[in-house]
């Protein structure tokens, strides 16, 4: 284990630190959430989206930490792949319920709506499988690469499916008073920065003098963007 940490290279270690904040904070964020109203649907799915995030991240940390077996890296970041574009789901499932009610929500029409193109992706990920880059990786970086098409088709369905949850927040903030009307505020501000999270990770994954540092950023403004869609619920 040791000889192992010794071989990563230091950005390596601010990538592992990046997506272990973003572990602690999906799951944190996920155990108050429920606990503050287990039985409601609306806190259950932003209770999967901060724990499907938090297992995305969890996966991410381990396959940053494997030198001995590259062959294990690539099934792994892809089921992270997958917990990410679940929480995806999980999150577009919060604005049904609280456009259309809970109980109208929960039947398959939205459900097939939400998580159909997740588990899609994940089978675009099989078909079109990612590669690790062994020549970084005898350097003691662990990056993966993928499909240019997959790459873009995935982030842009994230990016666009988050933005238009970003904008439903704010179209019923509008409408919403009191209480809610504070809780969408919320809502709609840390969507609006996990979105550019978002965009710094495509970025980063896109340009290769830089592209480490713009993922380091986008890790640091996911974790912003989970706190800030926690906060409102801690409103009294």
């Amino acid at each position: 284990m040791l000889s192992m940490l010794l071989e990563m290279s230091v950005y390596n270690y601010a990538k592992l630190i990046g997506s272990i904040g973003c572990l602690i904070t999906g799951v944190l964020c996920g155990a108050i959430e429920l606990r503050k109203n287990p039985e409601y649907w609306l806190n259950r799915f932003f209770a999967m989206l901060y724990i499907f995030s938090g297992l995305g991240f969890l996966l991410y940390t381990i396959y940053h930490l494997i030198f001995s077996n590259p062959d294990v890296i690539i099934p792994i970041m892809i089921s992270a792949q997958l917990f990410y574009n679940l929480g995806v789901g999980s999150m577009m499932m919060t604005v049904f319920i609280l456009e259309k009610s809970q109980k109208v929500a929960l039947n398959s029409k939205y459900l097939t709506i939400s998580f159909l193109p997740s588990i899609l992706l994940g089978v675009a990920y099989l078909i079109w499988r990612p590669t690790l880059n062994m020549e970084k990786y005898s350097q003691g970086i662990v990056d993966t690469d993928t499909s240019t098409p997959l790459f873009i088709v995935v982030n842009f369905y994230r990016i666009g499916v988050v933005l238009y949850i970003m904008f439903r927040y704010i179209a019923i903030s509008k409408k919403a008073k009191g209480k809610v009307k504070q809780q969408m505020k919320y809502f709609s501000k840390g969507t609006a920065v996990i979105i550019f999270g978002m965009f710094l990770n495509l970025f980063g994954g896109s340009i290769s003098s830089i592209g480490i540092y713009l993922e380091i950023a986008g890790l640091l403004a996911f974790i912003v963007g989970l706190l800030i869609t926690l906060k409102a619920f801690l409103i009294k």
